[in-house]
Parts: C-alpha cells; structure tokens; sequence
C-alpha cells in the first residue's frame, strides 16, 4: 500500500499530536505524584479536559501507577458510557452576569486608545466623554490595553461610578523649525528635509470624568 503525501501529513500529525497528549498527562501525573508524596494525608483535585480524564486512560492510570492511590473520574455533559467515568454530571444551564461597559468605539494611536464614537444611549457620552478624547486611566489604574478596562469593569456593578481621565486635544499645530535660513541657497536641501520631519504638536487638557455604569 502506497501513502500519499496528504495521507503521510496527516499520520504525522496525529502522531504528534498523541506524542503531545501523552506528555501532558505524563508531566501532569509526575506533578500530582510528587506532591502527593510531600502531602500523603491531603486530597488532590485534578481539573483537567476530558480527553486527559475519560476512561481513565490518561492522568489518573498513569497517577495510580506511581503512587497506588485510588481515585475517581467526574465529567461533565457527557456520553453515558460503561467504564468512562465515576460519575457523570449534567448540571442545568446558568445565567451568567454580565459586566457594564463604558459605551465606547475606541481605535488605538500611538498616545493611547482614543474615542472614535458612542452606540446609543452610552453612558460614557452621556458623562461628557467625547469623541477624539484619549483615555488615559480608569479608577488610577492606567490603561495600557483594552483587557485594563475589561478586567476593571468585571469586579463592577451597574450603577456603580468610575472615575475616566481622559486626554481632551484642543487644537493641532505644527512645530517648525524657526532657526533655518531661507534666503541661502546652500540650506535649501537641509530646509526641504525638516519641512518633511516636521512635527506635530497635540496641545490639550487631562480630564477626569465620573461615569455611571
């Protein structure tokens, strides 16, 4: 029998990926059986995917076979089957809560992430957030990537205030070179060159603004 070289990869790739299934539950049962033998009176709890779990093929037998302690298998939502778990769970649906948001359209620059608009009815906006705004921090806590602001707002309730301080740029200017001579044809070039680097200078206010979530 002939492989082609789809049906090679895909051997491959399965070989790797039981090769590295293998080792997770390896290193997983090493790390279990080398605490158990610094706690020998403590229960362990393994929360692990069902692939390491079921049947105990993967984490537990190989556990059990360093340290002969007894265990059992938990899963969760799945298929009733003779000899793939203890016990099996079917726990009803949750209504998970969801977090409030500040109510923005944001766009990363190089100053931070600045406002580019408000969906309807945004409490931010309503605070007197405006677009072209830059935030700066939320609650002191500076804002570095947009997970700063989720993971603040996780621990937070609706109704609950958060203090923004925002960048407010006023106008936008250029910064020019005063001190170049235009009336030396030797400096032409050099004048060409800084008229091309020019920079540009946000002046603006810091801001704080409390938001209602």
């Amino acid at each position: 029998m002939t492989l082609h070289e789809p049906d090679i990869i895909s051997r491959l790739q399965f070989n790797f990926f039981y090769e590295s299934q293998i080792l997770w539950d390896e290193t997983m049962s090493m790390s279990i059986s080398e605490f158990l033998e610094r706690e020998p009176d403590t229960q362990v709890i393994v929360i692990a995917g069902r692939g390491h779990l079921a049947y105990g093929s993967g984490i537990p037998n190989r556990t059990f076979a360093r340290t002969g302690k007894s265990y059992s298998i938990v899963l969760i939502d799945s298929e009733v089957e003779e000899g793939i778990a203890d016990y099996i769970i079917f726990p009803g649906p949750v209504k998970g809560a969801i977090a409030p948001r500040l109510m923005v359209y944001v766009k990363m620059e190089d100053k931070g992430f600045k406002i580019t608009g408000f969906p309807g009815h945004s409490v931010s906006e309503t605070a007197g957030v405006k677009t072209g705004d830059i935030l700066l921090s939320i609650d002191e806590i500076e804002i570095k990537s947009i997970a700063d602001i989720k993971v603040h707002l996780h621990y937070k309730n609706k109704g609950d205030i958060v203090k923004l301080k925002v960048f407010r740029p006023v106008e936008e200017a250029e910064a020019e070179d005063k001190g170049k001579d235009k009336d030396k044809d030797k400096d032409k070039d050099k004048d060409k060159d800084k008229d091309k680097d020019k920079d540009k200078e946000v002046k603006g206010e810091e801001i704080l603004i409390d938001v209602t979530l």
